[in-house]
């Protein structure tokens, strides 16, 4: 029942892309030149190279990173748990057909997604996805129904709505302890000991 308690966090399934192009009035694209995507990805690696050099060259940091690896471990299992009481709840029988009905409307779009884009390789030189807009209009319109339904289930059952705001509420105090950790790992590296290394490899970002 986990994917029920995610379903109901996100309130919905969504279908996005972040470089978005019009074709026209029937057809969009998402399209980048093979030779660029190739020089992204080995710059790419070569920061994870200089990150992984960096780290490697300062006990502190790696102590450091450890210590913020332990706290995230921490919290993501608290969560986990957390997410398994709310699970269990809606685990419910007098839940299962509702939630039946949202999950099968969700796996039908993601179905109609992967089945509306389209690939085409374009030879060495370019890579396309593109969708035709009608088919583009249904699946935002499957999407907003999906999240009307959701919407209804959560507010016709008032011991999820309750229980979904007490989840919300803890998991956001969860993430606050985590950023507050980042923060002081932000400081830590803010130091002018390792201020040049750290420009330099920002510098190629």
């Amino acid at each position: 029942m986990k994917f029920a308690v995610m379903m109901l966090i996100a309130g919905s399934v969504s279908a996005s892309s972040q470089i978005f192009a019009p074709e026209n009035q029937s057809l969009w694209s998402v399209s980048m030149d093979n030779q660029k995507f190739k020089e992204l990805e080995a710059e790419d690696k070569a920061l994870g190279k200089d990150m992984e050099k960096f780290y490697n060259s300062h006990h502190a940091v790696q102590l450091e990173g450890k210590k913020l690896q332990k706290v995230f471990h921490k919290k993501m299992v608290k969560i986990q748990t957390r997410l398994g009481k709310t699970g269990a709840m809606l685990d419910s029988p007098q839940y299962k057909a509702e939630l039946h009905a949202i999950g099968a409307k969700m796996q039908a779009l993601d179905l109609k997604v992967k089945k509306a884009l389209k690939w085409d390789a374009q030879g060495l030189k370019m890579w396309k996805l593109h969708m035709n807009n009608k088919k583009f209009k249904e699946i935002v319109a499957d999407d907003e129904a999906i999240k009307q339904d959701v919407k209804k289930f959560i507010t016709s059952h008032p011991k999820i709505n309750s229980e979904l705001g007490a989840l919300s509420k803890e998991i956001e105090a969860d993430f606050q302890d985590v950023g507050q950790r980042l923060k002081k790992t932000g400081d830590m590296l803010g130091s002018p000991k390792y201020k040049a290394e750290l420009e330099a490899i920002g510098a190629k970002w």
